[in-house]
This record gives structure tokens, sequence and C-alpha cells, in this order.
């Protein structure tokens, strides 16, 4: 009686398939998983640190066209400060960039957005110098004096509305991104 052995014997090389036998090519499949990884590994990083640039989607001509509308708005509150202490000929048409509110009673900041001539160009006063490129319209502002104001009427109030624009262009012409900032502005 022989004693059964708990290991198989080791298989020599003499145990192998013979040349022309069907191989099973469970080796070519890992190896192209492999390959797979390795390739996409780096596409997935460069994707993430593309996202990264631009967190939270931001798009960067819309972050063009808010910085616009902040100098503009800047601009626009230090011309409300001046116009406190002189006296300024404000109209229904806002021909100057100076409005009485409107009587039809649409809001002003509808007509910067719609009418491109309307609203005062930061810069074209006598101001601090500002560097702008020439690739897109000054940003703009204009200044509403609000009449009869509730809770301030010791003192005269300002709504001031800018507007800034981006770099890119529709078809039609019109800008794709566009941002209004509004303030209300108490000497």
């Amino acid at each position: 009686m022989t004693t059964p052995t708990l290991c198989a014997p080791h298989p020599s090389r003499w145990d192998l398939p013979p040349r022309g036998a069907p191989q099973q090519g469970i080796v070519l499949i890992a190896a192209m998983l492999c390959l797979l990884a390795v390739v996409a590994l780096p596409l997935v990083t460069m994707d993430m640190e593309l996202a990264r640039g631009r967190p939270g989607g931001k798009d960067p001509d819309l972050e063009m066209a808010r910085q616009a509308a902040e100098a503009a708005l800047n601009s626009g509150e230090r011309h409300a400060a001046a116009l406190a202490t002189a006296s300024a000929a404000f109209d229904h048409a806002c021909t100057a960039g100076l409005c009485l509110p409107p009587k039809d009673g649409r809001p002003w900041g509808d007509a910067l957005k719609a009418r491109p001539e309307l609203g005062i160009p930061i810069g074209s006063r006598a101001e601090p110098p500002l560097l702008w490129s020439g690739s897109t319209p000054p940003p703009r502002y204009l200044i509403e004096k609000l009449e009869g104001s509730a809770g301030i009427r010791e003192r005269q109030a300002y709504h001031v509305i800018a507007i800034g624009e981006g770099q890119e262009r529709r078809l039609n012409g019109r800008p794709s991104s566009q941002v209004v900032l509004e303030s209300l502005y108490i000497p």
C-alpha cells in the first residue's frame, strides 16, 4: 500500500502542451487590459487637470465680463459720489447716462443690455486711467437718481447700474457673455 501525497508533483517542462496545440490566450487578454489602463490613466488625469483649471465650470469669458462690470460699477459709484456735491442734468431719456426713473416702468438694466450706446463708458470721465483691451467694448454704467426713496428721505440715493461684456461673440455679433451689476449708492 502506498501513502497518498498531498501535493501534486511539480510540473516539468516535459508536461507542457505540444507546440501545435491551441492556446488559451489569457496572457494576451491580461496584457491588453494592462495596456488599456496605462493609456487611460493619463487621459483621465489630464481631464481632471482641465476641470481644475475652471473650478465649478467657470467660463473665462463670463469671468472677464464680471470683472469688467465690477470696474464699471466702481467707476459709477465714484461718479455718483461726485454728483452728490454738484448739480447735474438727470432726465427720463437718460441721454448722458444720468437717469430719472423711466416713465414706462421698465428697469434701466434691460435698456443698458439692449442699447450699446446707452451709458457712460469707463475712462470717458476725468478718473484714474484704466487699462482696457481694445478687443471688447469698454464696460459702461448709468446712474439713476431715485426720487423720494423710503427710509432715506433726508439723503439722496442713486441706483448705479453697470454692464460688462466678454470677448466671445455670437453669429449675430452680440456678446455671448454679459454681466449686469447694480448697487444702491447713498452718499
